[in-house]
């Protein structure tokens, strides 16, 4: 599960923390034992992250099964971190080559 969770979110999932998963710790969305160790109930977060919002001065608001989690500081600021994209962007296509003529050679 742990693998699992670290794949989907690549990072840690607070706000503006870049942590590389490896490095991170599994954490319940609803603390345990009240919610179950399940990947829709866990993600991963720093050991730092993981503090601050164990002691309350960061607080989820949702979190969905895909990793989407909507977070609340102290402060009352608000933000939203998605889970990491599992396939990169394709570029754009080159409009500025012509299309290739040439029958395909098989």
């Amino acid at each position: 599960m742990k693998d699992h969770i670290a794949a989907r979110d690549g990072t840690c999932r607070a706000p503006g923390c870049n942590q590389p998963a490896a490095r991170c710790e599994l954490d319940h969305i609803d603390p345990f034992p009240h919610g179950p160790s399940a990947v829709g109930n866990t993600h991963m977060c720093c050991k730092r992250d993981h503090t601050i919002k164990t002691d309350g001065d960061l607080r989820i608001l949702e979190h969905h099964p895909d990793g989407t989690t909507t977070w609340r500081t102290r402060d009352g600021q608000t933000g939203v971190t998605p889970p990491r994209p599992y396939l990169p962007e394709a570029p754009p296509p080159d409009l500025t080559d012509p299309p290739d003529d040439d029958p395909v050679p098989f």
